[in-house]
């Protein structure tokens, strides 16, 4: 199960990919920025961690919850070989949380095969620890072919598994930068999995002659056709323009786009 988006902590009935894809998306003038992002995006989306007073107590049911499912239920689900190598493993997934997956450099980690790696990050997806996103191209073959990026869903998940504190995070932004890339991903994964748009999150991949990187979309089909719809802080690849006239989906995710690259320059200062 995934953590709760940040409307629902909020007690606010989540209406982002809705307004999203009506064109119908605004500026949240009481936008969360700066240290408070920054405190927000470490809490994560677990009530059970949320309820606790302190980031210490946050931390320890962080690792308590990490350690019962990768000892009781990846136990329960499919017999695994090295399963005293799975905790580095996971380590070893948030080292590398928003980039793209290399099996054979994790499963050479812990002694394992490629084909051993792939199934240990496809059981931990099934367990929900970790996500992974495949890239977008208009070929379906090549969609399902190429590597996809991997993501931790809760992005206080992820500083615990990586050791980061507030204090660390304040102390070196530059940490910061994958946090805040799994807490928009998980923001926009979480409300998908009960919208009636039926979206698919993909990346795009950075062009062979690009020395950008990457960001990350979604994809609706409707009885018009396909859009094809991304945010993201840098450069990369154009996609078809929307099918829709009046660009309304298309302005509202650069508006996405735009905040995203805001709430990281803010954060940074």
């Amino acid at each position: 199960m995934l953590p709760l988006a940040g409307a629902e902590i909020s007690g606010i009935p989540p209406t982002f990919l809705e307004r999203l894809f009506a064109g119908d998306l605004v500026g949240d003038k009481q936008a969360v920025v700066g240290d408070d992002l920054m405190q927000r995006v470490r809490l994560g989306g677990f009530p059970e961690a949320i309820s606790r007073g302190s980031e210490r107590r946050r931390q320890d049911w962080a690792r308590s919850y990490l350690t019962s499912v990768l000892v009781r239920d990846l136990r329960d689900i499919a017999e695994i070989e090295k399963l005293t190598g799975l905790p580095k493993f996971v380590r070893l997934l948030a080292k590398h949380s928003g980039q793209l997956v290399n099996y054979s450099q994790l499963g050479s980690s812990i002694n394992v095969s490629y084909k051993t790696g792939q199934r240990y990050v496809a059981l931990l997806e099934q367990v929900v620890l970790v996500t992974t996103v495949q890239p977008w191209f208009t070929d379906a073959l090549k969609r399902i072919a190429r590597t996809p990026k991997v993501h931790f869903p809760d992005s206080g998940l992820l500083a615990t598994v990586r050791g980061l504190t507030v204090a660390r995070v304040k102390a070196n932004r530059d940490v910061f930068g994958s946090l805040l890339e799994s807490f928009v991903l998980g923001e926009g994964l979480k409300p998908m999995t009960a919208s009636d748009l039926r979206l698919t999150a993909y990346h795009f991949p950075r062009p062979a002659n690009s020395l950008g990187g990457h960001r990350a979309g979604t994809r609706r089909r409707h009885d018009r056709g396909d859009r094809d719809q991304g945010v993201g802080d840098r450069q990369a690849q154009r996609l078809p323009r929307s099918a829709d006239p009046a660009g309304g989906v298309q302005g509202a995710f650069h508006l996405w786009r735009r905040a995203v690259r805001q709430h990281r320059l803010r954060a940074l200062r």
